[in-house]
C-alpha cells in the first residue's frame, strides 16, 4: 500500500471469519504506508526513494547537441512536493446539543418505517427507494410493550443482532451490548411502556468467506421470556446521508455541569464551533476527543469524518484543510454513551495509543 488515507463517513470495514469474532476497523487507514494520512512523505517513503536513486543513477544519460540548444535524456526522480500545513486550533467548548427525541423527529436525519411481522435487517427495509439501508444506525421501537408484558418485569431475548446495541425503556438507557456478541438478553423493568433497541452498523466485512453474509440490525426474533415474539416495530433509520450541515434547533449547554456525563436518555448530537479569521492560514488538523467521550460519529461542517471509540488505538480523526472555511466552523458529535464539555483540534495525529 502506497497511501491508505482515511475511511471517511461509514466506510471503515471489518474482519470476520467463521471461527473468530467480528472485529471492526478504525477510521484511519494510515497503515505505515510511504505516504501518511495527510498525504505527506514518511521515513518509509524516503527509504524507498534512496533505493530507487541507486538504480536510476546507473542508467546512461544521452546528451544531444545542435547549433543553438542541447537536450539531456535520462532518468531522475521527481521533486518531492511540500507537506501540507498542519494547524492546532486549540480547545473548543461544546455550546449546544439535540436530544435523541429531537434527532428522531428531524426529517433531515431520520427515515421512519413500520414492521408488522417481526424485525428485519437494515438491508431488508423499504427505504431508499426500497433498496434498504446500508450504513449508520437503526432504531427499533415498540410503542406499547405493556400489551405484551401486562406491566410485569420480564426478560427480553434478542436472538441475533449485528453489531453494537443500546437498549432503552421509557426513554432511559438500561443495557448496552458489544459488537463481539451476536445475541443477548436483558431485564425489562415492570410497567415499562415502550422499548427501543438502537443498533449500530460498525462496518462491512471487507474480505473473506463471510463477505456476503454481512447483515446489520436485528436479524431474528425478539422474545419476551423466551416465548412471546415482538412482531410490531416502528423503525427509524439514521444514515446521516445528508450530513449535519443544515441542522437547527440546538439546545444551549448548561452553564453548570451535569451531575454525571452519562447519557441516560439515549444518544445526543453535540455542537461546537471555532473561528478562522481571514488572515489565518487554513491547515489540516486532527479532532481529539478525550476520554469523557465514549463512542460515536464526528462531523466537520456537516461532513462525516468517521467513527470514534475510546477503546483505541486511534485517538484523533483527520480533518483536511479543504473541509474548513474562513469564518465560523462547526464540529458535531453524535455520542452514544458519555460526553465531555470540550473538544481539541491538534496538529499531530494520535493513531497508535494502545
Amino acid at each position: 500500500m502506497f497511501f491508505g488515507g482515511t475511511n471517511f463517513g461509514f466506510t471503515s470495514g471489518a474482519h470476520h471469519f467463521p471461527s473468530r469474532q467480528y472485529k471492526p476497523l478504525v477510521t484511519s487507514y494510515d497503515y505505515d504506508a510511504p505516504l501518511n494520512e495527510a498525504g505527506d512523505p514518511t521515513p518509509k517513503y524516503y527509504a524507498i526513494r534512496r533505493v530507487l536513486e541507486k538504480f536510476y543513477s546507473k542508467h546512461p544519460e544521452l546528451y544531444v547537441l545542435n547549433n543553438d540548444r542541447s537536450h539531456k535524456y535520462g532518468h531522475s526522480l521527481p521533486t518531492i512536493p511540500p507537506s501540507s500545513t498542519k494547524t492546532s486550533y486549540g480547545t473548543i467548548q461544546i455550546s449546544g446539543y439535540k436530544t435523541f427525541e429531537q434527532i428522531l423527529a428531524d426529517d433531515l436525519l431520520t427515515v421512519t418505517t413500520k414492521l408488522t411481522n417481526g424485525p428485519k435487517s437494515m438491508e431488508q427495509l423499504s427505504v431508499n427507494n426500497k433498496s434498504g439501508a446500508s450504513q449508520g444506525f437503526i432504531l427499533y421501537t415498540v410503542k406499547d410493550i405493556l400489551s405484551l408484558t401486562k406491566g410485569l418485569a420480564c426478560q427480553v431475548n434478542v436472538t441475533a443482532v449485528a453489531d453494537n446495541a443500546v437498549v432503552l425503556a421509557n426513554g432511559q438507557a438500561i443495557f448496552q451490548s458489544l459488537p463481539s456478541i451476536n445475541q443477548f438478553q436483558f431485564d425489562l423493568p415492570a410497567k415499562a411502556e415502550n422499548l427501543s433497541i438502537l443498533v449500530e452498523n460498525m462496518g462491512r466485512i471487507n474480505f473473506g468467506p463471510m463477505l456476503d453474509r454481512s447483515r446489520k440490525g436485528l436479524l431474528d426474533k425478539v422474545l419476551i421470556n423466551g416465548k412471546i415474539e415482538i412482531k410490531e416495530w416502528i423503525v427509524h433509520v439514521l444514515e446521516f446521508r445528508q450530513g449535519t450541515s443544515n441542522i437547527n434547533g440546538w439546545k444551549p449547554m448548561q452553564t453548570t455541569p451535569d451531575a454525571t456525563n452519562i447519557l441516560q436518555n439515549g444518544p445526543r448530537l453535540f455542537l461546537a464551533t471555532f473561528p478562522i479569521d481571514n488572515q489565518q492560514l487554513i491547515g489540516d488538523t486532527n479532532l481529539n476527543l478525550d476520554f469523557d467521550w465514549s463512542k460515536g460519529v464526528a462531523f466537520c461542517n456537516g461532513f462525516n469524518l468517521g467513527r470514534y471509540w475510546n477503546v483505541g488505538p486511534q485517538r484523533t480523526l483527520y480533518i483536511p484543510a479543504q473541509l474548513l472555511v474562513k469564518g465560523v466552523n462547526q464540529i458535531q458529535i453524535f455520542e452514544l454513551y458519555t460526553y465531555g464539555s470540550n473538544l481539541t483540534l491538534v496538529d499531530t495525529p494520535l493513531l497508535n495509543q494502545g
